[in-house]
């Protein structure tokens, strides 16, 4: 596994400015409204919180292992994957401490996280031996079940506002819809190596492409989606959420120097700002406070698993 200098401290605010195609105006850094990233950083096992427009970083809670997965729990607070335990565990984080929350117990690579708007249950995907969708019922007592078979090396999950999980499958370069009555259908096709989810407020959902280093825009009606930016600030991208405005928020795994960012992309996809650098493999992230959308935000994505990165 690829280590850093865990002493570099983060850089924090540097303005990339996509190419632009003849006659395209550049876009201009948006007046956002008050918000915060929390995302996780495997590498470090922790946390990490960056405050919008104050710009200002922090470790939120650490002593979470190789942490994934992030969402917001309706209970108050956040729940965390921790992935590659013997028996995954869950773990909440209120206040920036850790406690658990509950074992997978029979699988081993939990990443992607989502919490069903319509009954408050959580959703785990799970990478290794094509383990399936672990649903977890939390009241009134958590109950762990499985909820769908029909989806392999499950990445990034999101649902809609319709109650409907969105799972991308990382070898297949698919995403795959299932209703809630539990009929599984292909919603988009052709991805490289697919990973983070997140929808906007349209309806649109937005894929981590890692394989392809870009970000794909697929319609709410599905099908193979466009390029929605590609350029220097996504490198292996990972996790990914959308704000209220339109603006899509990235993490980037990368190799080498200048990469393990978190990066804001501005909507319409034109230019950004890289936020956060210096990071030890950033995974999911999301937003507080999430976006009052018809299409609800998950936190996007899922990570690179230490086997698949050592055989990039």
């Amino acid at each position: 596994m690829r280590m850093k200098n865990l002493s570099k401290l983060p850089l924090l605010g540097v303005l990339v400015v996509a190419p632009l195609a003849p006659g395209r105006l550049l876009a201009q850094p948006p007046a956002n409204p008050p918000l915060q990233l929390f995302f996780t950083d495997a590498g470090t096992g922790t946390v990490d919180e960056y405050a919008i427009p104050s710009g200002t970083f922090s470790t939120y809670a650490s002593g979470l292992g190789f942490a994934a997965g992030i969402v917001a729990n309706p209970a108050g607070g956040f729940l965390v994957a921790s992935s590659f335990n013997t028996a995954d565990q869950i773990s909440q984080v209120v206040n920036g401490v850790a406690s658990p929350y509950v074992t997978l117990g029979n699988v081993s690579g939990a990443f992607g996280l989502a919490v069903n708007p319509q009954n408050n249950n959580l959703y785990a995907g799970n990478y290794f031996n094509n383990a399936p969708v672990q649903q977890i019922t939390p009241a009134p007592a958590k109950t762990v079940s499985t909820y769908t078979l029909n989806t392999t090396n499950a990445q990034g999950l999101a649902f809609d506002g319709n109650g409907n999980l969105y799972v991308s499958e990382f070898y297949a370069g698919d995403v795959i819809k299932i209703t809630p009555g539990g009929v599984s259908s292909v919603f988009a096709s052709g991805l490289s190596t697919p990973e983070g989810l997140a929808f906007d407020n349209s309806g649109n959902l937005y894929v981590a492409n890692f394989g392809g280093n870009d970000i794909i825009k697929v319609p709410s009606s599905g099908g193979t989606g466009s390029v929605y930016y590609s350029g220097a600030l996504v490198n292996k991208p990972n996790g990914l959420a959308v704000d209220g405005n339109g603006n899509v928020y990235v993490t980037s795994q990368g190799f080498g120097a200048g990469n393990n960012t978190v990066a804001e992309i501005y909507s319409g996809g034109l230019s950004g700002l890289t936020l956060v650098n210096g990071l030890n493999n950033p995974e999911f992230i999301t937003i507080v406070p999430e976006p009052s959308a018809p299409a609800l935000l998950a936190a996007g994505a899922a990570g690179l698993l230490l086997r698949r990165r050592r055989q990039a």
